[in-house]
């Protein structure tokens, strides 16, 4: 499957009145400055080192992490120089377009309802959730930019489909955080060491998956 990838660009105003997707891979580059738009965002990080700031929470990436960040909420992306490739996938995604496909049953914006009690920036994703994110965007991206016949309403699909499954993601996110809750932190944390004992395990990283301080 071949996939586009750009050269950065810092603009925050959206070209077209849909969704705009892109996919940047870059050595090394320059922090942007503290921002936000009115547009929604989902922001896909593949790799890097990079810490996430939204609206005063701090976010530790981990490759296959998935950001959702609302009109309005300020953001900024610290990029650690790094031998490591920064590279994300970020799609724009226009509010009034996307209240046309919602119904009284499936609320399309959902997933980016701040106001919600179970609200979250940050997704971490389990391993068949990041490939399967993965092969959504890649294939949304191929046929955005594509010329073949019926790439439009090709895209337009694979963009619902996509929005559908990050909302059941959430959904299901939410459903498993409330049940978490009830688990005292400290067996969580030790839980979640003896699951990934073999791996490169830090504060920074404990952290972040725990949305603690260290």
């Amino acid at each position: 499957m071949r996939e586009r990838t750009q050269s950065f660009d810092p603009r925050q105003i959206m070209q077209r009145n849909s969704f705009e997707i892109f996919h940047y891979k870059n050595p090394l580059q320059e922090n942007v400055a503290i921002h936000h738009h009115d547009f929604y965002e989902v922001y896909f990080f593949i790799s890097g080192k990079v810490e996430y700031r939204v609206s005063g929470r701090v976010y530790h990436l981990l490759p296959g992490d998935l950001l959702l960040i609302s009109p309005m909420e300020l953001h900024q992306a610290f990029i650690e120089s790094s031998s490591t490739v920064y590279e994300r996938i970020v799609l724009w995604i226009n509010p009034i377009f996307l209240k046309n496909f919602c119904t009284s049953n499936a609320d399309l914006a959902r997933c980016f309802d701040c106001t919600l009690p179970s609200y979250t920036n940050l997704l971490r994703l389990t391993p068949a959730q990041r490939s399967d994110v993965a092969v959504r965007l890649g294939e949304l991206i191929r046929e955005n930019y594509s010329d073949e016949f019926g790439a439009q309403a090709y895209s337009m699909g694979l963009f619902l489909q996509f929005m559908t499954e990050l909302n059941r993601m959430v959904l299901h996110t939410s459903s498993k955080k409330d049940t978490d809750d009830n688990v005292p932190m400290v067996s969580r944390a030790l839980g979640y060491i003896g699951e990934h004992y073999n791996e490169d395990l830090t504060l920074d990283r404990l952290a972040s998956e725990f949305c603690i301080s260290k």
